[in-house]
């Protein structure tokens, strides 16, 4: 359930492709300017429809795949609703509570585009993948502008930065999942709001100041993790201008701002209450799994030594101290109280991709960028691929256990050990019972059979922080003691290597062996020691069969 899972858990002018010619007495490559002055005279129009284009392209095998996970908890929760359903949460949790404990997630623009998405085309997959694309399309847009309005005399590598940020693997989960938009609608606000300010900076101009205050708002009513980001102009201003402009105070007003409302929603503003030096040292060790998201195609300690010479080899160049060691440390402070997952540093990435093409040699820089945009389109074609799978697993899996379950008599009990993912990509995590009920199925399992879910594939894990809310434990243990004191027809039910449904009868033995390993737990405690025990169980009995 987005930040909330844990605790219940991508080359230039005509024949100057990717080298732009230095005239006499012009600006050095990477020298400073507007975009409207490096613009002129360039394919522009066509860089943009290109990448647009790409941005699509390389997604298409995820154009109608099938909704996963949390998607349908929040496709069925904003399809065909009144506005007054996305006023409600302007400045709340825009859960609406679905998961029976209050999330500490004001996401505004994220029920809203959920619910344009529900008057649209409600419940079509098609057009809430349409939607993503539209938000990574517009933040690779931005990213190509963002690096033409820094480095002015770089068309070429401008368009290679975008082209790397278009198709970065570790995107793939937060374009893919429906679910997953809020990082790259949070980073779009972002990198529109860095933009206008880089521009504001040069240029002046009331109209630009506020368009950058406005798109840093869309960003924080996007995804929480935005409110760190003032200190990326904080760090352009600092690295490249060597002063900090009295404009910031406008972004740090409206953080503050920010912070206030969401102290007066929610008991804590920034998750305050979980940092402790385990947290502390859990992140530090985290930060390998980053880097190998960032640089998916050699090992982690191999790429950790990669960058530490390129380092210290330009550690004095302000592109690299503000795009390479800033950009990243600025981006990744807020996960320090979430879980580790690829779509969280969709905003890291861009400075990245950024900074990469001012690395290239200028010998050879064609060869290079066109070597990495293939390396990277063929990683992210590979994941999407998985995700493809996975929605396809996803609808047939749900139309079959519909059918099995029509075979029943009323008031058997039916074991859904259905995996919360397959490979890289998320299945039916936390999305039990909403998949097996209206609007995307009869309901008839859960009306007439005692059902019983894998505990990550069920809606309510462990409560809240607190020790309220619904649980696993407490909703799912009585249904087996009642199967084990009044027998009845039972059956296990799984996924085959192929993804197909499997099924075998359980007998009164196994209830009772699987009831003493799940009573007697905590109902709030952890639920991912409890899931481990389920899975060995199933395992071993699987074994014995």
């Amino acid at each position: 359930m987005q930040s909330a899972q844990a605790a219940r858990t991508a080359t230039g002018d005509s024949s100057h492709t990717a080298l732009p010619t230095r005239a006499t007495g012009a600006a050095p490559w990477w020298g400073a300017g507007t975009v409207l002055a490096v613009t002129r005279g360039r394919p522009t129009g066509a860089v943009c429809a290109l990448l647009i284009g790409v941005s699509f392209l390389a997604y298409a095998p995820v154009w109608n795949a099938y909704f996963v996970a949390d998607d349908f908890a929040y496709t069925s929760l904003y399809a065909n609703r009144p506005l007054s359903f996305w006023t409600e949460i302007a400045a709340a949790d825009w859960t609406h509570g679905i998961w029976g404990i209050q999330f500490d997630e004001m996401r505004s623009a994220m029920g809203l585009a959920f619910w344009l998405d529900g008057r649209l085309w409600p419940l079509h997959p098609a057009g809430y993948h349409f939607t993503n694309l539209l938000f990574h399309a517009g933040s690779v847009l931005m990213v190509f502008f963002v690096a033409l309005a820094m480095f002015p005399e770089a068309f070429g590598a401008a368009m290679l930065s975008a082209l790397l940020f278009a198709l970065h693997p570790a995107h793939a989960e937060a374009v893919c999942w429906i679910s997953g938009r809020a990082d790259p609608m949070c980073a779009f606000f972002s990198l529109a709001s860095l933009l206008a300010y880089v521009r504001y900076r040069e240029r002046g101009g009331v109209a630009i100041y506020a368009l950058a205050l406005a798109a840093f708002a869309g960003a924080l009513f996007s995804k929480e993790i935005a409110i760190v980001f003032p200190l990326l102009p904080l760090g352009y201003d600092w690295f490249r201008k060597h002063r900090v402009h009295t404009a910031l105070l406008g972004y740090f007003g409206l953080a503050i701002a920010y912070l206030l409302l969401r102290r007066s929603v929610f008991p804590h503003a920034l998750r305050e209450d979980q940092l402790h030096l385990a947290v502390v040292w859990e992140f530090a060790v985290r930060q390998l799994e980053y880097l190998h998201f960032l640089i998916p195609a050699i090992p982690a300690k191999v790429a950790a030594v990669l960058v530490a010479a390129v380092l210290v080899m330009h550690w004095r160049r302000w592109e690299v101290l503000f795009l390479g060691i800033w950009w990243y440390l600025v981006c990744v402070a807020p996960l320090l109280v979430t879980y580790s997952s690829p779509r969280h540093l969709y905003l890291a990435s861009a400075g990245l991709c950024l900074v990469i093409p001012k690395l290239l040699p200028r010998r050879g820089f064609a060869a290079a960028g066109v070597l990495l945009v293939v390396m990277c389109g063929a990683l992210l074609v590979r994941e999407n691929l998985q995700w493809r799978e996975a929605g396809g697993i996803s609808d047939s899996l749900r139309a079959s256990i519909e059918r099995f379950a029509g075979t029943l008599p009323d008031g058997a009990g039916l074991i859904l050990d259905i995996p919360e993912g397959r490979r890289d990509a998320f299945l039916w995590l936390s999305s039990l019972p909403f998949a097996l009920q209206p609007p995307f199925s009869s309901g008839a399992a859960y009306s007439r059979l005692q059902v019983v879910e894998r505990p990550l594939s069920y809606r309510y894990w462990s409560g809240s922080p607190e020790g309220g809310g619904r649980t696993w434990i407490g909703d799912r243990v009585p249904v087996i003691r009642n199967l084990v004191l009044r027998p009845t027809p039972c059956y296990w039910l799984s996924l085959d290597r192929n993804g197909d449904l499997t099924e075998s009868p359980v007998s009164q033995q196994e209830l009772k062996q699987l009831l003493s390993v799940v009573a007697g737990r905590d109902p709030h405690g952890s639920i991912f020691p409890l899931n481990e025990a389920w899975k060995a169980y199933w395992e071993n009995e699987k074994g014995r069969r």
